[in-house]
């Protein structure tokens, strides 16, 4: 039996999170793709590299926010990174790196770590 953390246990807890949310992993009307953006044009942008997650409005098709999810105590910079140049290719504002306990997000647009009230 393997007790080593996976990056599939955060993704379990990331899916449960945007369930609860109201966001659609599934379906006709489904706003959440999984290791790919929604469009064509956006895959291109991102030359083959793959986003965890990428959620979009209900409204458009812009795209909002990018996750990367990582295994358990995995240090978040490197995720931050990542997700960040994802964001950027495809424009998308809003950036979530995650191990299931700790989060770190970054505003694109403002180019700072956003402010939460």
């Amino acid at each position: 039996m393997n007790t080593m953390p996976l990056e599939a246990d955060t993704r379990n807890l990331i899916d449960t999170a945007l369930t609860n949310l109201g966001w659609k992993l599934n379906g006709k009307d489904k706003n959440v793709f999984f290791e790919q953006p929604k469009t064509e044009a956006e895959r291109k942008s991102l030359g083959g590299k793959r986003p965890d997650y990428v959620l979009y409005s209900n409204e458009s098709d812009r795209p909002l926010i990018v996750i990367e999810a990582k295994k358990k105590g995995t240090r978040l910079d490197a995720a931050m990174e990542q997700g960040i140049s994802y964001a950027r290719a495809i424009n998308a504002p809003l950036v979530f790196a995650t191990d299931g306990v700790f989060c770190k997000a970054y505003h694109t647009e403002a180019n700072r770590v956003p402010i939460l009230t």
